[in-house]
C-alpha cells in the first residue's frame, strides 16, 4: 500500500494543477457569463448555474496569486498537522475548512485576510467559498493605501522618481516594470500606454496633458523598441506605488469634472468616449450615467467622519475606470481609488 502523503503536499499539488499563466481571465469570465445567461433563460437556479458553468474556477492566472495561495494552504496544513490530521485526504480536508476559518477569526485576523485564506483553501479543494461562513469584508475597515507604512517617508525622499512616474501612469508595480518603448503610442493629442493587467487583460492608460507626455518621452529617448521604459534599479524599494495609482485616479477625475464644469458640452464627449469604448469591447453600456454614484452604509459613514465626499459624478468616474484603473466599474473605482 502506498504511503499516504502529507496534506501540505496534496494541497500544494492541487494548486499547481491549476496553473493557467498567460491565459486571459476576462475571456473565461465572459464565456461563463454568456452561458449562465442562457441557462437562466432555460430555468436553472443560481446555484445550478454556478456549478454547471464556471470557466475560471479551476484556474490560477498569475504567478503572484499562485504564490499567495501556496503560502495560505501551507498555513492551513500547519493547522491540520497541529490537530493531528496531517495525513488526511483532499476530500477530508474540505470538512476541516470551516473549523480553520473559525480559528482564524478567533485569532483576530481581519475579514480580508480570512477571505484570502478561504479563497486558497477552496481552490485547492475545489470547493465554493459561498459554502463557508466567514466575516464580511467592509470597505470602511480596509486600510490599504491609507495608512503610512514604515518606509513611506524614506521612499518619498529617495525613490521620488518612480513615485512621480506612477502618478502619471497609474498602474500596478508589476505592470509598470514591464512597460516597453513599443507599448507607447501617440495619435493626435492622446498618448496611449499599453499594459498587460490582471488575468491577462489588455489595458491602455490614456495621457492627454502635454507636460505628462513629455515625461514619458524622456524615458523613451535613445532606447530600442523592445527595451523597458524604466530600469530595474528604479524598483529596488518598497515604495507604495499603489497609492500613486489612486492619486492618478483622483487627478484625472478632478480634471474631467473641471473640464465639464468649464465647458458643459464636454460631458457629451466623455459620454461618447465611454459608449464607444464599451461597444468596441462588446460590453453592455452601464446604466444611470446621468446620476451620481452615492456611497452607502458603513463606508458612507466612514467617509463622512473623514470629511470626504460621498457622491461622485458617474461619467467622470467611469472615464477614470476606463483610462486609469481599467476596472470598467464605477463602484470599484470610487471605493478603492477616488476615496483613498
Amino acid at each position: 500500500m502506498a504511503k499516504q502523503k502529507n496534506i501540505r503536499y496534496l494541497l500544494k499539488s492541487e494548486l499547481k494543477k491549476l496553473e493557467s499563466y498567460g491565459q486571459k481571465k476576462h475571456e473565461d469570465k465572459k464565456k461563463t457569463y454568456d452561458e449562465r445567461k442562457q441557462l437562466k433563460a432555460e430555468g436553472y437556479s443560481l446555484a445550478e448555474r454556478e456549478k454547471m458553468c464556471n470557466y475560471s474556477k479551476d484556474k490560477i492566472y498569475s504567478i503572484q496569486t499562485m504564490e499567495t495561495y501556496q503560502r495560505e494552504v501551507s498555513k492551513f496544513a500547519d493547522w491540520l498537522n497541529n490537530q493531528g490530521k496531517g495525513k488526511i485526504t483532499i476530500e477530508q480536508a474540505e470538512y476541516e475548512i470551516q473549523a480553520y476559518m473559525d480559528n482564524l477569526k478567533e485569532r483576530g485576523l481581519s475579514a480580508s485576510s480570512i477571505h484570502t485564506a478561504l479563497a486558497a483553501c477552496c481552490k485547492a479543494t475545489h470547493t465554493y467559498m459561498r459554502d463557508f461562513d466567514i466575516p464580511e469584508r467592509k470597505l470602511s475597515e480596509m486600510t490599504r493605501g491609507k495608512k503610512e507604512v514604515r518606509n513611506d517617508r524614506y521612499n518619498e525622499r529617495n525613490h521620488a522618481e518612480i513615485l512621480a512616474v506612477n502618478r502619471i501612469i497609474g498602474v500596478r508595480r508589476s505592470e509598470l516594470m514591464e512597460i516597453r518603448v513599443r507599448d507607447v503610442s501617440e495619435s493626435g493629442n492622446i498618448m496611449k500606454i499599453y499594459t498587460k493587467g490582471k488575468g491577462g487583460k489588455d489595458n491602455y492608460q490614456i495621457i492627454t496633458e502635454e507636460s505628462e507626455k513629455e515625461v514619458i518621452r524622456q524615458y523613451m529617448r535613445g532606447k530600442a523598441e523592445n527595451e523597458r521604459l524604466f530600469s530595474r534599479d528604479m524598483f529596488n524599494n518598497d515604495a507604495d506605488l499603489h497609492s500613486q495609482r489612486a492619486e492618478r485616479a483622483k487627478i484625472v477625475y478632478q480634471r474631467v469634472l473641471e473640464d465639464m464644469k468649464r465647458n458643459p458640452d464636454r460631458r457629451t464627449y466623455y459620454e461618447e468616449y465611454i459608449k464607444k469604448t464599451f461597444e468596441e469591447k462588446g460590453k453592455k453600456l452601464p446604466k444611470n450615467l446621468d446620476k451620481n454614484y452615492v456611497c452607502r452604509g458603513s463606508f458612507r459613514e466612514m467617509l463622512i467622519s473623514e470629511g470626504k465626499a460621498v457622491s461622485y459624478d458617474r461619467v467622470a468616474a467611469m472615464y477614470v475606470s476606463l483610462t486609469v484603473t481599467s476596472h470598467w466599474r464605477v463602484d470599484t473605482t470610487v471605493q478603492h481609488y477616488l476615496t483613498k
